[in-house]
């Protein structure tokens, strides 16, 4: 029996509409804030069977350990405990870029097999749930929440540990996709990114902004980026085998001068218009 969700999480309004109804039921969008999410809660034993095949490789492209480099250099401006700490890390590529520099990681993951993976990495992991009193109050500097909120329905509980733990002055850094995305746009119902039980809440930045803001966090930045060619050909085909244009475009991104300006270009766009594939979010605890 599932149990039935009867008030938005952002706003708290119990009037919604359907979304895509025929492909997708039990999807809704709130009237008063326009918050999409399933409005049913999936039981334990659905979540652990659908994990339990979750795909979790460790390989990972050259350039994306460079965008976690990348991101990691930018939490620098906040670091005075020298502690950061990563909900739902996945096999911990982030931490171990943090750790690269200097970082105390922590981490926490769902499955026996990521904690695994991370705990031989020297990543200071804990399984399951966040829970607070693994740590003191104020401890971190950073909290990275990398495309983990939309599985979840307890967002509002999961901030409020969030600010627990993170220091007065210290950084929330959070991406999610957007459900105002083109790709969203061009895919309609087949776009792969809904996906019950696995995505139970769809943001965008009006919406994620909002329920950050009521947790006590100030927006640093907020925006959109990205167009994944690869996600949209996959709505579109279920059986098409992994496409690797994305990648060939990040290739030439990296070494072509032309492409890094265009690629520039159509991020400012994509944020402009609040039309990326990800919102990503850095947020001040105040």
């Amino acid at each position: 029996m599932h149990a039935e969700i009867l008030s938005c999480q952002v706003c708290g309004s119990a009037y919604f509409d359907s979304v895509y109804p025929k492909q997708h039921p039990g999807l809704k969008i709130c009237r008063q804030c326009g918050f999409v999410f399933f409005d049913r809660t999936p039981s334990m034993e659905q979540l652990i069977a659908h994990y339990k095949t979750y795909p979790r490789h460790d390989e990972i492209s050259p350039i994306t350990l460079k965008r976690f480099d990348e991101i990691v250099e930018s939490f620098a401006p906040y670091r005075k405990l020298n502690r950061i700490l990563d909900v739902g890390c996945g096999n911990g590529h982030l931490l171990q870029a943090a750790m690269r520099q200097g970082w105390e990681a922590h981490g926490t993951e769902f499955t026996d097999e990521a904690v695994s993976i991370c705990s031989s990495k020297g990543i200071l992991i804990k399984k399951g749930i966040l829970d607070v009193s693994n740590y003191p109050a104020e401890s971190f500097d950073v909290i990275c929440f990398i495309e983990v909120i939309e599985h979840i329905q307890n967002t509002r509980e999961e901030l409020a540990k969030f600010h627990r733990l993170l220091r007065k002055g210290g950084l929330l850094y959070i991406t999610t996709p957007n459900f105002r995305a083109l790709s969203g746009k061009f895919a309609g119902p087949a776009w792969n990114i809904i996906e019950y039980p696995e995505h139970l809440a769809y943001f965008r930045t009006t919406t994620l902004h909002r329920i950050l803001t009521d947790a006590g966090f100030r927006k640093q930045s907020l925006k959109t980026t990205g167009f994944s060619y690869n996600r949209l050909l996959q709505s579109r085909d279920t059986n098409n085998p992994s496409p690797t244009v994305d990648e060939t475009l990040r290739e030439k991104t990296e070494t072509r001068p032309v492409y890094k300006f265009a690629k520039k270009t159509i991020n400012a766009l994509l944020s402009y218009t609040n039309s990326g594939d990800t919102i990503k979010g850095v947020y001040i605890k105040n």
